[in-house]
């Protein structure tokens, strides 16, 4: 899963596979969840078996280290490097939880946080 981090704040489909897979079977991630502890979390995609293309459901085993980036849109892991600090490979636990809580000022409608001014509204 540590594998889609990267990817996930640009909204990429990306195709992962365990290892022991063969070439016709794999995830194509449309979504990575991450709790805010930053080590655990889901990948949500379609998965492709032998070809043939199975309900959109949840990746089970996500943790494990088996598993393998396929195809990635050209540039696309230049440009995720460049959200992570310094152009590590891949994020500490500490730009994971700075990402979720970015989502959820996002989600709240960016509400200030404690010190922050509010336009119009002395503190």
């Amino acid at each position: 899963m540590s594998v889609c981090i990267r990817f996930r704040a640009m909204k990429l489909c990306i195709g992962v596979a365990r290892k022991g897979w063969p070439s016709s079977c794999y995830w194509e991630v449309t979504e990575v969840k991450i709790k805010q502890d930053g080590r655990h979390g889901s990948m949500h995609g379609a998965l492709m078996w032998m070809g043939k293309p199975h309900a959109k459901t949840h990746a089970t085993s996500t943790l494990k280290r088996d598993w393998r980036l396929l195809a990635v849109p050209e540039g696309a892991e230049k440009a995720a490097k460049g959200l992570l600090q310094g152009g590590a490979s891949s994020p500490s636990r500490s730009k994971v939880t700075e990402l979720l809580l970015e989502e959820k000022k996002a989600a709240r409608g960016a509400a200030p946080a404690a010190g922050e001014e509010v336009e119009g509204k002395e503190q």
